[in-house]
Parts: C-alpha cells; structure tokens; sequence
C-alpha cells in the first residue's frame, strides 16, 4: 500500500513537471536543456531519490533496522522539501505570490534599510531616462542627483511670502527706495545649521555717496527673536558695482523642526541701471506668493525663471500686482520683475 502511494506521489511530479517545462518551452526559444533547466528540475529529482530510498527500504533490498531508519528520514526530508520547493517554483513561474512579493520589496520600510538604494536608485532611474532619452540619461541622472536631491541639502523653504514697495526717493524721479518684506517656513528634515542668505548687487555707485545715494539694509528674525547678521561687502568693476552678502545661520536641534523666518530688507540705488527685481532660489521653495507696489508713472513686466509650471496671476491694478506659485520652485529657478516708465 506505501509502496502504491509513494509511486502515485512520483506519477504526480512527472506530470506537474512535464508541464513546466512545457510552459518554459514555449515561452522562452531557447533549448530546456541548460543550467537553468537544470535548477529547474531539482525540485522534482530531489523527491525521485527520496521516493528510490522508500522503494528500497520496503522492497527490502536494504538490510539492517538502523540503516533502514536513516534512509527513511532522508528520503522523507526529500520528498517533502522537494514537493514544497517545486510548489514554490510553480507559484513563481505562473507569477503566484507576485504582488505580495513586490510589496514587501518595494515597500518604503525595506527600502530604508538597503545598503544599496542609491544603485537601486540609480538603475531605476537610468531605465527611466533610457527609454525616452538613451544617448543623454547619465547626463540627466547626473544633474538630478547632484543639483535637485543633494545630500548636502537637507532643508527647504516653505509657504514662501515676498512683498515688495518701490518708490522715488528723490525729486527727479533717478534713484528708487525699494523695500522687500519676506516671510517663509524653513523646514529642516534632520539636525544641522542652514545659511539663510540674501544678496544684492547695486550697479552705478563709483560716483555716488554710499549711505546717501545708494545702500542696502538688512533685517532677519526667526522665530520671531532677531538675529545679527554677517555682512560681506565688495566692489567689482572698477569700483562701480557693489555687492553685498547677508547671512544669517539657522541651528536645528532637533530631528525634524520648522522654523519660521521674517526678512526686511531696504535698498536705493539709481533706476536707470538696475530696473528689474528678481528671485532665484538657493534652496527648493514650496509654494509662493509675490505682491509688487508700484509709483503711478511705474509699470513692470513678470517673467517666469525656468519654473516647471507658470506663475498665476492673482491681481494687477494699476499701482499692484501680485502672483503664486503652487508647487515646487528648484534651486535657480525663480522669477524676474522688469520694471519701465510709463
């Protein structure tokens, strides 16, 4: 009766077998004989040997009580691991188990803790790039890796809040005052410090009086508590351009905080050589809201800076325009304000 069972098991692997490597054939042209072949059938030679050691422990061909235990248990380990492994094989081939198995791979918990998810990375996005643009996709991997996700970056800004004030600061309508209010988010995702930094350039100041015809002044608070900020100044070409630099450093101390950041900064300059207000972000800034206040006899033109979408605009009237962006505005994108007589 064993004997009947067990050959019953074996016509069963036979079977199950056969069709497997039928379905291999016909999907795949290459011949069923090789390695891959081989491992294939494993599971089915594994549980023949185990079913040969019970034919020879029954049929008593094999002598001894003891030797006849060891076989019986080896035979049973192989029987019973080769019908398991050779479901395991037929679940794969027929995609049984796909999804769950994708989830656990690809789930954000697993991937976390590879050693080697900036290859993974790396190969998923080099496939991307590959099927639209195979002759640039390092070029593109490469930009996007070192300019947009940095690991040097680990801040960013938010709910991004700029109003601006222009007006004549003098009779003759030839030098503007121009006063930015600036409010933000500063989102930290670990510990560390952050530069919070504004420049200016002032064009046309080799013969004017600097704090009287041209100047930039600089306020910063965060978190509402003011802070002293370090300033660079410089001259360049030939003494008629200044430059200045304002900085002030920002300390997280804590795994993921939220800091919040009000800038004032007022410049006067002449008109006629620096005509246009402009941002570009140092850092990713989400979502932005930019109001523009205007003299009468001003008027100015908005251009977008290399942002994914377009600005919308919110108002314009005759002294005020105002515009928003909602998304994301990468590292030197921005926007340019040309401001004109009328």
């Amino acid at each position: 009766m064993e004997i009947i069972f067990i050959l019953i098991v074996f016509l069963i692997l036979v079977v199950l077998n056969d069709y497997k490597v039928r379905f291999s054939k016909e999907n795949n042209t290459r011949t069923i004989y090789n390695m891959e072949t081989f491992q294939m059938s494993l599971s089915w030679l594994i549980p023949i040997i185990g079913i040969l050691g019970y034919i020879l422990v029954y049929s008593n061909i094999i002598k001894g009580n003891e030797l006849k235990e060891i076989i019986i248990k080896v035979s049973d380990v192989l029987v019973i691991g080769g019908f398991v492994g050779f479901l395991s094989n037929i679940s794969q081939s027929f995609g049984i188990f796909k999804k769950e198995l994708e989830d656990i791979v690809f789930s954000e918990k697993f991937l976390v803790n590879r050693n080697d998810i900036k290859s993974i990375w790396k190969q998923v996005s080099k496939a991307m790039f590959q099927q639209k643009f195979p002759d640039i996709s390092e070029e593109l991997f490469s930009i996007v890796q070192k300019q947009y996700i940095s690991e040097e970056e680990y801040s960013y800004y938010r709910n991004y809040r700029i109003i601006t004030d222009v007006k004549w600061a003098d009779e003759n309508k030839k030098i503007v005052l121009v006063k930015d209010y600036v409010v933000f988010e500063l989102v930290f995702e670990k510990e560390g410090d952050v530069d919070v930094t504004f420049k200016t350039w002032i064009n046309g100041v080799k013969e004017l009086q600097k704090g009287v015809d041209y100047f930039c002044h600089y306020k910063c608070k965060v978190d509402n508590i003011e802070k002293e900020p370090e300033t660079k100044e410089e001259y360049k070409d030939d003494g008629n351009l200044y430059l200045v630099k304002n900085t002030v450093k920002v300390n997280n101390l804590n795994k993921r905080q939220v800091h919040q950041v009000c800038i004032e900064r007022e410049r006067k300059y002449l008109f006629d050589l620096d005509y246009d207000l402009s941002f570009r972000a140092k850092y990713i800034v989400k979502d932005m809201t930019i109001t523009l206040n205007l003299p009468d006899d001003l008027k100015a033109t908005f251009i977008c800076r290399g942002t994914p979408n377009d600005f919308i605009k919110v108002k314009k009237e005759e002294n005020t325009i105002e515009y928003m962006y909602k998304g994301l505005i990468l590292q030197r994108q921005g926007y340019i304000f040309a401001l004109h007589r009328k």
